[in-house]
């Protein structure tokens, strides 16, 4: 349970989005990465690597499907160590969101509605390589459409039926980066022209804590 929970006065939508933090004195100079659980005007609940302290202040910048946002913020409590998701849930308060910040988080925030997914996958197109997990055969290439924590779109020269488990590779500037997932949707109109890439979606099963880390550090990096 958070040990300190202030009074709301933002609406929280659960919009889960990549992040970069670095503190802001002499004892917080490291930067990590983490990710959003929940986004307000007023601030956000992340999970971060490592626990920190309350009070502590913070930049942070959040990837979002239109750009990245930044600006100061505290620490407002601190729960426990998540055994399943990993890392540590944060209470975090915007303490100086600069002006031409806040239109494009009203954006994201006001897009939100209750028959609409909310906006957590981002526009990625990078190469990913594919591998089956459960049968023999060749390791095959496709791009990816967007990616968020929880899974991709990509398209691929083949089409794969619903629950094909694949490895796959993503290439990064700070080297590969592989998470198990399964095939969970396949756009059938792929199958009128076989030189047409077809898109897929697959779900994350087996992503790590640090695997996941790794892929929030990649998406928050991008410009």
């Amino acid at each position: 349970m958070p040990e300190y929970w202030p009074k709301r006065r933002f609406t929280r939508y659960p919009i889960v989005l990549p992040l970069l933090h670095r503190g802001k004195g002499p004892a917080l100079a490291s930067a990590g990465a983490g990710w959003t659980c929940d986004l307000s005007g007023g601030g956000a609940r992340v999970r971060l690597a490592e626990r920190l302290r309350p009070q502590d202040s913070l930049h942070l910048r959040f990837q979002t499907d239109v750009g990245s946002i930044e600006g100061d913020a505290q620490v407002v409590w601190i729960g426990a160590p998540d055994p399943q998701g990993g890392g540590v849930q944060h209470g975090v308060a915007f303490t100086n969101l600069p002006p031409d910040q806040l239109l494009p988080l009203r954006g994201v925030l006001t897009s939100q509605k209750p028959w609409w997914q909310p906006r957590n996958r981002l526009p990625v197109d990078v190469l990913v390589t594919c591998q089956f997990q459960r049968r023999p055969g060749p390791a095959f290439q496709g791009r990816t459409v967007n990616i968020s924590r929880g899974g991709l779109m990509l398209v691929l020269p083949q089409v794969l039926s619903q629950g094909t488990a694949l490895d796959v590779t993503l290439q990064t500037p700070a080297g590969p980066l592989t998470a198990a997932g399964t095939i969970v949707w396949a756009d059938p109109r792929g199958r009128q022209t076989s030189e047409k890439l077809i898109r897929h979606g697959l779900s994350f099963t087996a992503a790590t804590w640090s695997t996941s880390l790794a892929l929030a550090r990649f998406l928050a990096n991008r410009r």
